[in-house]
């Protein structure tokens, strides 16, 4: 689960802030209320832009491209939300 922290706080206390994340702690950053960036460790890092290097499957591409638009519009769902969408498609 993510916590979320303002940029202050995240300059604050940086190196404490890398290594939870490098323990697998996931910390999302906001400015003036809006979320800027999301730290985690560089092995989840590793792991995600393989996912996404991978990721042929146009259906599957444009449900994770709508999740993110949906997050950078506030309109935020979570990961079991995205796999919902992708089962309900499966069976249609």
């Amino acid at each position: 689960m993510e916590k979320l922290i303002d940029v202050s706080e995240a300059e604050a206390d940086f190196d404490e802030l890398l290594n939870r994340a490098s323990k697998g702690e996931y910390f999302l950053v906001e400015k003036d209320g809006v979320i800027m960036a999301a730290v985690i460790s560089y092995e989840e890092y590793e792991s995600l832009a393989c996912g996404r290097a991978e990721t042929s499957n146009s259906e599957v591409k444009g449900t994770l491209e709508g999740s993110q638009k949906q997050h950078r519009l506030g309109d935020v769902g979570t990961e079991e939300d995205v796999f919902k969408i992708l089962r309900d498609k499966d069976t249609d």
